[in-house]
């Protein structure tokens, strides 16, 4: 009997099974990371980072990236409105919403930075009124050791979702994991959505406090005379 049959036979049965569990097994890896995305921009909302349905969040995909759509509020943003598209752009499975304009942003990075697994984008206040000053932000709290952040770059203004953002974002995003988009608000991405939440509500901190530091009498915006400590918190 010959064992061409047999090998044929086995080849098309076999792989079936694996098959459906490795469609099955995506599926649910990637409604858990749209749940994510998902959840950090209700969360970004709620923790008063954007206003309205501005800013925006994303993932890494094998595909390319998951990201929140345009114009979505984000009280009822759930799993299925996030939107899957490629690195160039294309809209990706059937139903797909339109994704966030920044997408080019985004893009860029997880190309520029393999080492990227999310990003979140904010326009929170005091974060957005320190990028119109072009100086970088200096960093002279506790954040400076417990974060690893030096200072925060200020981005120059660019039109919104343009690919000259997504050029000026990434000549920045080798070297600097957060910063200010002048005009504009904050950009931050790190390893989850939710870390890069976190990072963004840390810059906005920070604007916070490089603002108060600049009203008090003969201060000269981010220094202060009293050296940062080496401990973390």
């Amino acid at each position: 009997m010959s064992n061409v049959g047999y090998k044929a036979s086995a080849e098309q049965s076999a792989p079936r099974g694996l098959l459906d569990f490795a469609v099955l097994a995506t599926l649910n890896t990637m409604f858990s990371e749209r749940r994510a995305i998902a959840r950090t921009a209700r969360a970004m909302k709620a923790q008063r980072l954007v206003a309205g349905t501005s800013g925006n969040v994303s993932a890494r995909h094998a595909r390319g990236l998951l990201i929140t759509p345009t114009r979505r509020g984000y009280d009822t943003l759930r799993a299925r409105d996030i939107a899957l598209i490629s690195l160039s752009g294309e809209r990706l499975g059937r139903g797909s919403l339109e994704p966030s304009i920044e997408w080019p942003t985004h893009a860029a990075i997880y190309n520029a930075r393999p080492d990227v697994g999310a990003i979140v984008h904010t326009h929170s206040p005091w974060a957005t009124a320190r990028s119109f000053n072009s100086d970088p932000l200096e960093v002279v709290t506790e954040e400076r050791n417990y974060y690893s952040l030096d200072s925060v770059p200020v981005v120059p203004q660019q039109p919104s979702g343009s690919f000259d953002l997504a050029r000026a974002v990434t000549s920045e995003a080798l070297a600097a994991d957060a910063m200010l988009l002048a005009g504009h608000g904050v950009i931050a991405f790190a390893s989850s959505p939710v870390a890069a939440l976190e990072l963004c509500a840390v810059v906005e901190h920070l604007a916070q406090v490089d603002e108060i530091l600049r009203r008090q009498p003969g201060a000269s915006g981010g220094e202060t005379s009293s050296s940062t400590s080496s401990s973390a918190v």
